[in-house]
């Protein structure tokens, strides 16, 4: 086989795995179910439906400790990290700027792409249950659950997207983070010369960006979840948030 047939063949494999890539990163509402005129008269049906509920609404609670647990390695991660810049800071600046420079904005990156991972499994879950309730809405032909309607109205509403807060506050205080810890990784290069300095600078911005298009994904992705699904017409009506005075 010769040189510009197999960089054909490395080419075409190479399309070839990322339309697959693409195909599974589509979106893909979950599977409707057939509707069901009385829940009541099938009691199996409904047991079914109340343990998928359930195991769902676990699943919930299991990836918001996920991202607690995140938070804290994160955190942790970065504490080490600081204390051997700091340990190296007198000894070899080198060392300790690349420490500061690399290692620690890394670790940030890795900390923010663990806890938006579990957003997005929360946020997938939740789509399903949003599904789930409609379809329990119809068959009852009444609003019997209500959480992720009332809580889709919820963050219509200015000031009321506590999920989009929290991931604004989490994204900022990592940045932040990062974005000193390069200036000062950056001074400490600057005894290994400037062309040390802007070497690692590149290497920042390059990885920098790479994190940031993928946390675009993930928020595309996110957004892609919890957008309310179109209702369906045999759904009752949708709730109405009122405004209280004081």
């Amino acid at each position: 086989m010769s040189t510009r047939t197999h960089l054909k063949s490395t080419a075409g494999t190479l399309g070839a795995e990322l339309r697959v890539r693409t195909a599974v990163r589509a979106f893909r509402a979950p599977p409707e179910r057939p509707d069901v005129d009385d829940l009541a008269a099938q009691p199996g049906v409904t047991q079914l439906v109340l343990a998928e509920y359930a195991a769902v609404r676990a699943e919930i609670q299991t990836a918001i400790s996920n991202q607690q647990s995140a938070l804290s390695v994160g955190a942790a991660t970065l504490g080490l990290l600081a204390g051997v810049g700091a340990h190296f800071w007198d000894v070899d600046q080198t060392l300790s700027g690349l420490v500061f420079a690399l290692a620690v904005p890394a670790a940030c990156a890795m900390a923010i792409r663990m806890w938006f991972g579990e957003l997005l499994r929360i946020t997938r879950a939740s789509r399903f249950i949003a599904d789930l309730e409609r379809w329990a809405n119809r068959g009852e032909q009444q609003r019997v659950l209500v959480w992720e309607a009332w809580m889709s109205e919820c963050r219509a509403q200015p000031g009321q997207d506590i999920d989009d807060a929290t991931w604004r506050s989490v994204r900022l205080g990592f940045n932040a983070l990062a974005v000193m810890s390069i200036a000062l990784g950056l001074y400490a290069l600057m005894a290994g010369g400037l062309w040390l300095v802007g070497a690692v600078a590149a290497l920042d911005a390059l990885l920098g960006w790479r994190a940031r298009r993928q946390m675009q994904r993930l928020r595309a992705q996110v957004e892609t979840y919890i957008g309310d699904p179109v209702d369906d017409a045999h759904e009752p009506p949708a709730l109405t948030l009122t405004s209280r005075t004081a």
